[in-house]
C-alpha cells in the first residue's frame, strides 16, 4: 500500500532534517579463499528505531557484501564484509508523522549512507592486501523493514 504524501510537507521535513552522526556498530571482513575477476551481490536495509523521541531519530543501516569467482557462476556468494552503521538525524520543527519518517527511510537514508560503505569497503579490501572492491556509485535497490513501511 502506498501512502501519498504532501510535497509540500515533504520538502518542509526535508529542509529542516540533518544528518548528525552516522557510526560504524559493527564490522566483519574475510578475505576471498581464492582471486581472480570476482562478481559482487549487494544486501542491505534500513531499519528505524522506535521509539522515536525529541528532535532526533536513528535509523540502523545494514550490508553485506559477497564475492565469488566470475569463473565460478555456480558456485555459491561468500560474504566479504558485513557492517552495520548507525545514522542520527535530528529535525527541527518537530517530528512529522510516521509515513513520512517511513517514506524518508525508504528513499534517503541509504543515499546518505552508501558513500561510507563505499569507501570503507574500498579501504578494507586494501588492507587485506587485495585490489580496492569499488562498490558502484548507483545504490542498488534496498529493503526497508520497520516503522508501517514493510518491503
Amino acid at each position: 500500500m502506498t501512502t501519498q504524501l504532501d510535497p509540500k510537507e515533504y520538502s518542509a521535513f526535508l529542509s529542516g532534517t540533518r544528518l548528525c552522526d552516522l557510526s560504524i556498530v559493527e564490522l566483519r571482513s574475510s578475505r576471498p579463499r581464492q582471486l581472480g575477476e570476482l562478481d559482487i551481490a549487494v544486501e542491505h536495509e534500513c531499519v528505524m528505531r522506535s521509539p522515536v523521541s525529541g528532535p532526533r531519530f536513528v535509523v540502523d543501516f545494514s550490508a553485506r557484501i559477497l564475492t565469488r569467482l566470475h569463473s565460478e557462476e555456480k558456485a555459491d556468494y561468500e560474504e566479504c564484509v558485513s557492517v552495520a552503521f548507525e545514522v542520527v538525524y535530528e529535525v527541527n520543527g518537530g517530528m512529522p508523522a510516521q509515513a513520512l519518517l517511513d517514506f524518508f527511510v525508504e528513499h534517503n537514508v541509504s543515499g546518505h549512507a552508501w558513500p561510507y560503505l563505499r569507501e570503507l569497503v574500498s579501504s578494507l579490501t586494501v588492507r587485506m592486501n587485495l585490489p580496492p572492491l569499488l562498490l558502484p556509485f548507483q545504490i542498488i535497490p534496498m529493503r526497508v523493514v520497520g516503522g508501517s513501511a514493510e518491503a
